[in-house]
């Protein structure tokens, strides 16, 4: 079982601004789409353990305040009955990696199509890309 390492950035004022996660991926992917195929198999089924093992606790005041600077104060919990459907997470995050939502860079080199080869042994950062767009009227 490959493992990687990610750079996600981080919302809270306390962690680093970008922070390192470990997945353990089940195949070794050979290109950017298998990476990102691979990539949401372990997102997932890391979230769907955590939702089996989530016990709702109250936010302190100081958690509540380093929420608020992103605007969405909220306990982590899917308060839902649905499951994520993998097939839909795996075509919605390829599609997003194709309309430029975010992009990968692999070490320092930003990975551009879906049928680039990709090296395991640099880190990974994911960037969520937002859109700065108001209305017209």
């Amino acid at each position: 079982m490959p493992q990687i390492t990610i750079c996600m950035k981080s919302i809270s004022k306390r962690e680093p601004v970008v922070a390192e996660e470990t997945l353990d991926l089940e195949h070794a992917p050979a290109d950017v789409r298998s990476f990102i195929t691979e990539v949401v198999k372990a997102c997932v089924k890391s979230y769907k353990a955590r939702a089996n093992n989530e016990i709702l606790q109250a936010l302190s005041q100081e958690e509540i305040d380093d929420a608020s600077v992103t605007g969405k104060i909220g306990f982590g919990v899917n308060y839902g009955e649905k499951q994520p459907v993998l097939s839909k997470a795996i075509h919605n995050a390829i599609q997003c990696f194709e309309d430029g939502i975010f992009c990968i860079f692999s070490g320092d080199k930003r990975l551009e199509a879906l049928d680039e080869p990709i090296e395991l042994d640099k880190p990974f950062t994911f960037i969520r890309l937002t859109m700065l767009c108001g209305r017209m009227w």
